[in-house]
């Protein structure tokens, strides 16, 4: 009974954070907490985010925004799914970049 109730609150806030948040109008792009840049989701880009040797590269392409390539040694921020929803980041912990999908 106790997993199946934890389920169902799953599956509720599930539907309910996807119900009461709206897609994104643009993404910011941080550095070590510094806001470098904020590009819309509207324009298909390719943003070169660089600093001292690190190098991210991230796209903007149909309204969503990813991370194509990084030269960190984990990698783990280009595995993440394209972003679209206001809230949403994706975040390369070693360059201490941090991408954020924002509104208004």
């Amino acid at each position: 009974m106790l997993i199946l109730a934890l389920c169902l609150l799953a599956a509720f806030l599930g539907i309910f954070y996807w119900l009461t948040t709206s897609d994104g109008d643009f993404v910011t792009v941080s550095i070590n907490g510094e806001i470098i840049g904020s590009y819309p989701l509207n324009q298909d880009d390719v943003v070169e985010i660089r600093s001292e040797s690190r190098e991210n590269i991230l796209v903007i392409e149909n309204g969503k925004a990813f991370m194509r390539s990084a030269n960190c040694p984990n990698g783990i921020c280009c595995a993440h799914k394209p972003i679209f929803r206001e809230g949403e980041t994706i975040i390369c912990y070693p360059h201490k970049v941090v991408v954020t999908i924002r509104t208004g």
